[in-house]
């Protein structure tokens, strides 16, 4: 069975690659001294530049791969700024499905083909979105209700991408498996450190 510890090591010994999540960030407003493998870099090495990659890989319980997206906070005010706005919603879709596929393929097979995945261990994926104002607590409410399909058009991107974007990523079988990940989540930068705790 193939534990975080086996990982950890694994990565320790052919990508050691870690910085702090704010280095990682590359934002300001982001200040966690958190330790995580920065996954671009060993996707780099692994692949080159032919797929897309999450920004970081923080390692606790789960494996919680995170997306630092910046571009939100701009002004809507033309159509190509809209048009590069639904872009930027793509890229971490995209992201999302490349990087779980690398890390499954690419780094836990290699550990060990013949072993399977500890099943307590779960995949998270988490995208970081960048924004001028603070957004009030309605977020916490959608994104309560959109696992229940019960919320209508709305301007936010974090709603935009927990509903449309992520929603995908969180889908089952018939059996209650998880098909890619067993959460995602979104959160604005300003908010970051303060729910770091939410990574397991």
């Amino acid at each position: 069975m193939i534990t975080c510890r086996d990982i950890i090591d694994y990565l320790k010994s052919n990508y050691n690659y870690v910085k702090s999540l704010s280095k990682l960030s590359n934002n300001e407003l982001i200040k966690c001294t958190e330790d995580a493998f920065n996954f671009d870099d060993i996707k780099s090495d692994i692949y080159g530049n032919h797929c897309a990659s999450a920004d970081a890989l923080l390692i606790k319980r789960n494996l919680n791969l995170i997306e630092f997206k910046t571009g939100f906070d701009a002004p809507e005010d033309t159509l190509p700024d809209k048009i590069r706005k639904e872009n930027l919603l793509l890229k971490i879709r995209i992201k999302a499905y490349e990087s779980l596929h690398l890390l499954q393929t690419a780094i836990i097979d290699e550990i060990s083909p013949d072993d399977k995945l500890d099943e307590s261990i779960k995949f998270v994926f988490c995208a970081v979105i960048d924004t001028t104002e603070k957004v009030v607590a309605d977020d916490l409410i959608t994104d309560i209700l959109s696992d229940e399909g019960g919320i209508s058009e709305s301007k936010s991107f974090k709603v935009r991408i927990v509903e449309n974007t992520l929603a995908m990523y969180r889908k089952e079988t018939d059996k209650r498996k998880k098909l890619f990940y067993d959460e995602t989540f979104v959160l604005y930068d300003y908010e970051f450190d303060d729910n770091v705790n939410k990574f397991k």
